[in-house]
């Protein structure tokens, strides 16, 4: 994978999270009606979910990846 700035990260990379300064989840990013969602494994609700991109989730945003295409 490959680093990406983090406003640069678009649908299919993942993002990693962190509270306080240790990273401590990660996501795919997505897009849903024209907004960025977010698919990850939530603990409270003990399943994989696809939620907004907004809120706390933008404060907590520390790295952004994009999977490298494929050399044919």
């Amino acid at each position: 994978m490959d680093s990406v700035a983090i406003p640069e990260a678009g649908p299919g990379d993942v993002l990693v999270f962190a509270d306080q300064a240790y990273p401590c989840h990660c996501g795919f990013l997505t897009e849903r009606l024209s907004h960025p969602h977010l698919i990850h494994a939530h603990a409270l609700r003990r399943k994989v979910i696809e939620e907004p991109y907004a809120g706390e989730w933008l404060a907590k945003v520390k790295f952004a990846f994009r999977f490298r295409k494929p050399v044919v």
